[in-house]
């Protein structure tokens, strides 16, 4: 009885951690990084506060995003017999492993997280007049790529907002919040990396067909 209270804590660990898919961060963190790079290598100084606290803040976007997906994708992902890693849900919730209803709070909590950062961001550290604006949309883009009533993933439109969002959000939100302006070298920089989060996402689909079609989404 024992040796199973000191295993059940762990698994409920490492479901957390299924669930938050923490390879996949790699996809928004380095493009971030890449614009903190871009604008060291132009010589503007490089302010380390607002560098981890940005880069946190787009960590709790993504989880924001993965929490919020798994929550309302939940009755389409479970109909779904064509999964993989890349697709159709990490199955923690069909499994069973955390309850359902844990997952929507978790992922308000990281979007309030991440808001009180833009905040900090935006008055403390005085990153610009653009800091809140940027932040408000890759939020907005992300809670509600499936959410409800929004859910730009069921209208046409969730692959472009990710191929902006991975792309010429993150590399040109990182440049500006070290150096107060846009540049065109992050812009073109962006391009390629947006086409092809954005391949990904469409290839990642075809898996999901049957069961996408099933529940209406677009």
């Amino acid at each position: 009885m024992m040796r199973e209270q000191s295993i059940e804590p762990k698994k409920h660990l490492i479901a957390w951690l299924t669930l938050s898919r923490l390879p996949f961060h790699t996809v928004g963190v380095l493009p971030f990084i890449l614009g903190m790079v871009i604008s060291w290598r132009q010589g503007y100084p490089f302010n380390w506060g607002v560098g981890i606290l940005s880069t946190l803040a787009v960590i709790l976007i993504m989880l924001t995003t993965y929490y919020a997906g798994e929550y309302y994708d939940y009755e389409t992902d479970s109909l779904n017999r064509e999964y993989n890693k890349f697709s159709g849900g990490t199955r923690v919730l069909q499994a069973g492993l955390i309850p359902r209803q844990h997952v929507f709070p978790a992922a308000l909590l990281a979007l309030l997280a991440a808001g009180v950062i833009g905040l900090v961001l935006q008055f403390y550290f005085k990153t610009g007049p653009f800091t809140i604006p940027l932040g408000i949309f890759g939020m907005l883009c992300g809670y509600f790529y499936t959410s409800k009533p929004i859910r730009w993933a069921y209208r046409g439109v969730g692959e472009i907002l990710i191929g902006i969002c991975y792309g010429w959000l993150t590399v040109n939100t990182a440049y500006y919040l070290q150096t107060g302006s846009f540049g065109l070298i992050p812009t073109l920089v962006s391009i390629p990396i947006g086409i092809s989060i954005f391949l990904v996402i469409l290839i990642n689909e075809f898996p999901d067909y049957t069961s996408d079609r099933a529940s209406g989404k677009n």
